[in-house]
């Protein structure tokens, strides 16, 4: 998305409209970074919470003040040491093959655990602070390096997203880049007389024929102007789903008005830009067929219209003295006939 809308700056106009987008594909992008750096971080905080805590599983970490010259020698040279394995139940490695990790054991499930970050560092982690300290301080005899007690552990890295939460993500990223898309397009066309979808498709024209050199831009824009004359059908729909609203009909009649002005320029435009006679005879029938359609819609536009002012005008309303068209005339008199009388029915009325 971002990169859609950096190309829109560039071919539409004022870049204040499309750097929103701009900022918004690139969060877009860096959503499973900023997630898995998130898991990170709420992990690392989690850890320093349960060391306030002074939760009983939670192990303090320690790490060399310095980076080991050869981690791999100084790893052997650990396992090796009468320093370190007395005391303990063994040290060897936890993969023979790798070397990478020195496993101290205290009693049967616990252990303490010596490996080299990335940085050359010495860590030492495990679940038990105070064996931890004890394998530090050997850890400085033997090398002759000073180990820190350290609320960050060196060795965790960010955890790609999984399961369920990736799935919701893949979700989240999926909407966002339709949306924005369609917000890119709004920006590039801000007329009204297309709605969303149908902005994306003639933006998608528009994109196609800078990125596929299989599309020239002739060919691009003769198929945007067919599909500007269906959209322009699509207005006679349209009025008559109004249901007698003479503001929306009208609107509909501006907005088609609108589209058969810019077609007719983005045709004048493919005119003028080739020599290609089946190029300029598709022309002419987009154009022959754009006038057709433009003549329906005013029709159209026209009997809505009629229809939605005699549905609106004066209605014919039933009283005692009969029916009257119109807006009834309160300042009439009725008077009585003096020799009516009231006895067996109503009196006779004389109105004039």
């Amino acid at each position: 998305m971002s990169a859609l809308a950096g190309w829109a700056m560039v071919n539409y106009g004022p870049p204040t409209r499309f750097a929103p987008y701009l900022v918004g594909g690139v969060l877009v992008a860096s959503l499973p970074w900023l997630a898995a750096h998130g898991k990170l971080s709420a992990r690392r905080l989690r850890y320093r919470y349960r060391r306030l805590v002074g939760h009983p599983s939670t192990g303090t970490v320690f790490v060399s003040e310095r980076p080991v010259p050869d981690p791999a020698a100084a790893l052997d040279t650990l396992r090796g040491a009468d320093t370190l394995t007395e005391g303990f139940n063994g040290v060897a490695y936890a993969d023979p093959d790798a070397k990478r990790e020195l496993r101290i054991s205290h009693t049967r499930f616990h252990a303490s655990h010596i490996q080299c970050a990335d940085d050359g560092r010495l860590v030492i982690t495990g679940p038990t602070s105070e064996k931890n300290r004890e394998v530090a301080t050997r850890a400085e005899e033997v090398c002759g390096i000073e180990m820190r007690e350290s609320n960050d552990n060196p060795l965790w890295e960010p955890l790609p997203v999984r399961g369920a939460p990736r799935l919701v993500l893949a979700a989240c990223v999926v909407v966002a880049t339709v949306l924005g898309t369609m917000g890119v397009a709004s920006a590039a066309y801000p007329s009204g007389a297309y709605n969303p979808v149908e902005k994306s498709v003639l933006l998608s024209y528009d994109a196609r024929s800078d990125v596929d050199p299989r599309l020239s831009e002739t060919e691009a824009n003769l198929r945007k102007a067919s599909f500007m004359v269906e959209i322009l059908a699509e207005k006679r729909m349209e009025m008559r789903w109004e249901l007698n609203d003479t503001r929306a009909i009208r609107q509909h009649r501006r907005e088609a008005k609108e589209i058969c002005n810019q077609t007719r320029a983005l045709l004048s435009q493919t005119r003028d830009g080739t020599s290609d006679p089946s190029a300029l005879t598709r022309a002419d029938r987009i154009e022959a067929r754009l006038t057709t359609v433009e003549r329906r819609v005013e029709r159209t536009a026209r009997t809505e219209l009629a229809e939605a002012q005699n549905a609106t005008g004066p209605r014919t309303v039933q009283g005692p003295f009969g029916s009257s068209s119109g807006p009834s005339n309160t300042s009439r008199e009725i008077r009585v006939s003096p020799s009516s009388t009231v006895e067996n029915g109503p009196a006779s009325a004389t109105v004039p």
